[in-house]
């Protein structure tokens, strides 16, 4: 399996590097960003399996960035950190597309557990969306498209029977 890349977001250079150096020793690569236009530049640039961002950066925040990244990748998943978590700043980052939320200090065997979670659930759905994708082309007629549900059956079934 190829090695799952996560971003890691905040505007603190020691705890970049705590959380780095944490995600390396459970197998994982490891990039970092001290701001949210430096994390939209390496996302736009490579594939990034998974985002753990700082709430409250100076300038642009963990919010905007979430923003950024949708406009990108919709299916990138972010994990929220914070030091100020209240349940309004919670509800706001699951509603813009948040797949968690973490309070600081950072428990490191939450953290474990919600990145393994997180990469697992991101695996798959990608997985669920290749094997649909295979599914519906192996009943596909090359050309043949309509958007008439009855006349879209009856190619799939023609499609199933010849295979037979």
């Amino acid at each position: 399996m190829a090695e799952r890349v996560v971003l890691v977001v905040d505007d603190e250079a020691a705890q970049r590097t705590v959380l780095a150096g944490f995600l390396r020793k459970r197998q994982l690569e490891a990039v970092a960003a001290g701001s949210v236009d430096e994390a939209v530049q390496i996302v736009s640039g490579r594939t990034i399996d998974l985002v753990l961002t700082d709430l409250n950066m100076p300038g642009k925040d963990g919010l905007t960035l979430i923003d950024s990244l949708r406009a990108i990748n919709p299916e990138l998943p972010v994990i929220v950190m914070t030091a100020f978590g209240t349940v309004a700043s919670a509800v706001d980052a699951m509603k813009r597309g948040a797949a968690d939320y973490l309070t600081k200090p950072i428990d490191l065997d939450e953290l474990d557990v919600l990145v393994t979670r997180t990469l697992e659930r991101r695996a798959l759905a990608s997985e669920n969306a290749l094997l649909k994708e295979q599914l519906a082309s192996r009943y596909r007629l090359a050309g043949l498209e309509t958007a008439n549900a009855k006349m879209s059956e009856a190619i799939n079934t023609a499609a199933r029977a010849a295979a037979s």
